[in-house]
């Protein structure tokens, strides 16, 4: 998404768990949003537990990897990295959007 010209909006309308937070907080600067009853999550640890152990060591160090570069990603666009549950408040505050969208008055 950051590697396209034109601008790039992000809304969330539900929810943004693991992965799609982070796309929610790659849109262009100044356009990512979430409605007021969204729930975003960013996740810190993820895996499976459940295989023989050279299985498990090999998926660790492929995890390891894919887990070093996620949170590169996310310490990229919001300065920080940690598993959280957020209100779009507590997310614009955490730098994943830039606007809380308010209820349009009809």
């Amino acid at each position: 998404m950051q590697q396209m010209e034109v601008p790039v909006r992000t809304i969330c309308m539900g929810q943004a768990a693991s992965f799609s937070s982070l796309l929610l907080a790659a849109g262009s600067p100044g356009i990512c949003y979430a409605f007021p009853n969204a729930r975003i999550m960013i996740q810190q640890n993820f895996g499976e537990a459940f295989r023989q152990a050279i299985d498990m060591f090999i998926q660790k160090n492929k995890l390891d990897n894919v887990r070093a570069n996620l949170y590169a990603a996310y310490v990229k666009e919001t300065g920080r990295e940690r598993t959280k549950y957020l209100s779009p408040q507590e997310a614009k505050d955490f730098g994943l959007i830039d606007v809380v969208l308010k209820p349009s008055a009809d």
